[in-house]
């Protein structure tokens, strides 16, 4: 009898077992499927890289074009959910927050924080210099808003990096958006609660609209000096911040 019942008990922990471990996983959390927005450009390009920094002192327009950056390799086209792209990279990370400037512009104070053991760097293309290292999504009404793909076409030039931020250390950027272009992207969205998203890119950020959302230009592409760094290129994005 207790041989019969001991049996039993075997038999029973052995199938409890059994059902462990045929659990299914659990389910991914909502927040890694999130859309991510359209990645836009505040202030386009400029010639010259003395051109651009000079540019950042005034009011700038996002430019309604689909952008990523170039050769990013975890996400070498435009990432389609957020989770995809990392809140620190390295030991950098990016904080974004955004203030009331006038009538005409918003202020986003933007800071950059390298890691510890390594610097940050930014890639500048001879006529075609981004103004800002950053891209910026928008939210409506907690929706990402898209920005549909369209052609273009352009001619680069020479590439070289320029250290950003020194390893361990942070910059910050003081940028007046003009609110007349985020208008001009929500259109008939209308006013609800936006919010923005702040990426930054060592690479530069170039539209996609050539040759669709899966290209992205190599790490070979005709630089004036070999990258200085040989690790890949870091790409960090901010939290969503509200508007005032």
């Amino acid at each position: 009898m207790r041989r019969a019942l001991l049996a039993i008990s075997l038999l029973a922990w052995s199938g409890a077992l059994a059902a462990c471990g045929t659990e299914p996983a659990a389910p991914q959390p909502a927040s890694s499927a999130r859309p991510a927005p359209t990645f836009l450009s505040l202030g386009g390009e400029r010639y010259r890289l003395s051109e651009a920094r000079e540019a950042q002192g005034r009011s700038l327009a996002l430019v309604e074009e689909p952008r990523w950056f170039d050769g990013a390799p975890k996400t070498p086209a435009p990432p389609k959910y957020l989770a995809d792209v990392p809140l620190r990279d390295r030991g950098a990370r990016l904080e974004l927050s955004i203030e009331d400037g006038d009538a005409e512009t918003l202020i986003l104070s933007v800071t950059l924080h390298a890691g510890a053991e390594r610097p940050l760097w930014r890639e500048h293309e001879h006529r075609w210099t981004n103004v800002v290292p950053f891209l910026f999504g928008v939210y409506a009404g907690g929706v990402p808003v898209q920005v549909p793909w369209e052609g273009s076409a352009k001619m680069g030039g020479i590439q070289d990096f320029v250290e950003l931020v020194a390893a361990g250390k942070s910059r910050r950027w003081a940028l007046r958006l003009d609110r007349a272009s985020l208008d001009a992207l929500l259109g008939e969205r209308g006013e609800r609660r936006l919010e923005l998203i702040a990426v930054f890119g060592e690479r530069q950020h170039s539209s996609y609209a050539t040759l669709g959302p899966e290209y992205a230009k190599p790490m070979d592409d005709a630089f004036q000096d070999p990258p200085p760094f040989e690790d890949a290129p870091v790409v960090v994005r901010s939290a969503r911040v509200p508007l005032p």
